[in-house]
């Protein structure tokens, strides 16, 4: 079996549901390529048997169309974002890393399949008690700030994200650390995974203000988890089941506003958060990987093809 991914357009994505499974496909012996345009990185197979395509844009339909009358079978990633329906038809099946995004995608078969980083990693707590949150700017100017006003001076917050000095952040977000990294960079580095994971390695808690409608996939809560941190975290679907596997790991949910403060403050204790590291840990060594994430791709094309 060949397979081709397609990234058409960029960002964080088209590292962990493009390059990683890729790499993933590699190791299990697969022969895998990837074309990304955008970066003007990767080659094209002749001919293969899928075609995973990742975020599809007005231009990418010549680059994609070469398969539509070969015996490739032509799949859409779905992740952070709406294609309308008479844009879908190019493709035979959909797969995606959200049970939401599964649920709304339901005019053709759609599977689940796991997003995952190349590295992951446990934590010795000590007294320390520092909370990092992350993202984009963009997107957590659009839930942060509530919470941040809820904040007190028991709590130290750090904002790890891609600020710049020209741009106008919340006045809540004065009241934080702010650390500007480039941890959306350079994907090709083969360090960019451990590296990512490891600006989490000098806090105790992760938090997730991310809501549904923001955000659909659990991405941002597995970085947290996989440098050691307990995290608290918005409730939804993709955070209780982070491999669709009912494997069980511990997160503070919050369901209102008014519970964020008090959850953060429930893991002062570093017996309390070590316990939740080594539980998680545990899991987390079953679960994740490229590897894992590879075979959840492969699994995808066999229940498409018995389906």
């Amino acid at each position: 079996m060949k397979i081709q991914f397609l990234l058409l357009s960029d960002g964080p994505s088209h590292k962990l549901l493009g390059l990683n499974v890729v790499k993933g496909l590699n190791k299990l012996g697969i022969e895998t390529k990837y074309y990304f345009p955008n970066r003007n990185n990767g080659e094209m197979l002749y001919d293969p048997d899928y075609v995973f395509c990742l975020k599809p844009r007005k231009d990418s339909n010549d680059l994609i169309s070469r398969y539509y009358k070969g015996k490739s079978k032509i799949a859409l990633i779905i992740n952070d974002e709406f294609l309308e329906k008479e844009k879908r038809d190019a493709y035979d099946f959909y797969v995606s890393p959200s049970i939401d995004w599964k649920e709304i995608y339901n005019d053709k078969p759609c599977y689940l399949v796991k997003e995952e980083f190349d590295f992951f990693q446990t934590k010795k707590h000590n007294d320390s008690f520092n909370i990092v949150t992350f993202g984009f700017k963009e997107n957590l100017i659009h839930h942060l700030p509530q919470v941040i006003s809820k904040i007190n001076e028991k709590i130290n917050l750090t904002i790890i994200s891609n600020f710049s000095h020209d741009y106008i952040l919340p006045k809540e977000f004065n009241k934080c650390n702010l650390v500007w990294t480039n941890y959306v960079g350079d994907f090709f580095n083969k360090m960019y995974d451990k590296r990512l994971i490891e600006n989490f390695k000098n806090y105790d808690v992760g938090l997730i203000t991310q809501y549904e409608n923001s955000g659909r996939t659990s991405n941002r809560l597995k970085a947290l988890m996989y440098a050691g941190l307990p995290v608290v975290t918005v409730n939804n679907k993709n955070h209780e089941d982070l491999w669709f596997n009912k494997e069980k790991t511990i997160k503070q949910f919050i369901n209102n506003n008014n519970e964020w403060i008090e959850s953060i403050l429930e893991l002062k204790e570093k017996k309390k958060r070590q316990d939740i590291t080594d539980f998680n840990y545990e899991e987390i060594k079953k679960n994740a990987g490229i590897v894992n994430s590879a075979k959840s791709f492969l699994k995808a094309i066999k229940d498409f093809e018995n389906d």
